[in-house]
């Protein structure tokens, strides 16, 4: 950046924006006036106590304030999108982790049903089913986590440009109020809180049975 030494900036003066040698001239206004006044003897007249260099170097920082705020966006917006694949890709994990959760269960119910039903000599089984189940709990749930870690911070990113529809791809609200009932009806629990309870719920059942057949 060139060198921009006229221009101040002090937080107990004129709200801390960057001024014209601590002037009440902010860079804002000088912009404003040049705008204003395209022809440098009006404006001269207008602004006696700004010089060329002034008005060179409030030109300068703005060129450079310009370049910076591009320049974050840019960073902002690889952010996004690489926390949006991260947020996309935990939900084909955790409908794996799903399958697998229900696939053992069905292996573990159809090995007993074929074995004699649900005996007490066989509560190593209903343990393990129990233990997998809690243990899958926890999986799934560290799973959702995570993808609530990068939903957050997707939002922090959003949140700062407002008007930017590249930001608010997971902005998802009012086309959901405008799909059919019956889709909204079945939509609306998040699937995050069934694919939670759903080993939390047969560990249970596990202990259920587990303790049902050692009291008979």
């Amino acid at each position: 950046m060139a060198n921009i030494d006229r221009i101040t900036s002090d937080p107990a003066h004129m709200n801390g924006e960057p001024c014209i040698r601590n002037l009440r001239l902010t860079v804002r206004r000088v912009l404003e006036a040049l705008a204003t006044y395209p022809d440098h003897a009006e404006f001269k007249r207008e602004y006696p106590e700004l010089e060329d260099e002034d008005i060179r170097q409030a030109l300068a920082f703005a060129a450079a304030s310009i370049a910076s705020q591009e320049q974050g966006w840019k960073q902002d917006l690889e952010a996004y999108n690489t926390l949006l694949d991260l947020w996309s890709k935990e939900n084909p994990i955790k409908t794996t982790k799903l399958q697998v959760l229900l696939a053992v269960n069905g292996l573990l119910v159809s090995a007993i049903s074929v074995s004699g039903g649900f005996k007490a000599d066989k509560w190593f089984v209903y343990l393990a089913g129990a233990i997998f189940s809690f243990i899958w709990t926890f999986s799934i749930g560290r799973t959702a986590l995570f993808q609530n870690a990068w939903e957050t911070k997707l939002k922090a990113i959003r949140d700062r440009y407002a008007s930017d529809p590249r930001f608010h791809i997971l902005d998802s609200t009012d086309v959901r109020n405008r799909a059919p009932l019956l889709l909204r009806v079945f939509g609306a629990i998040s699937s995050k809180w069934y694919l939670l309870f759903s080993p939390f719920v047969f560990g249970l059942a596990w202990l259920a049975i587990l303790i049902y057949t050692q009291s008979s």
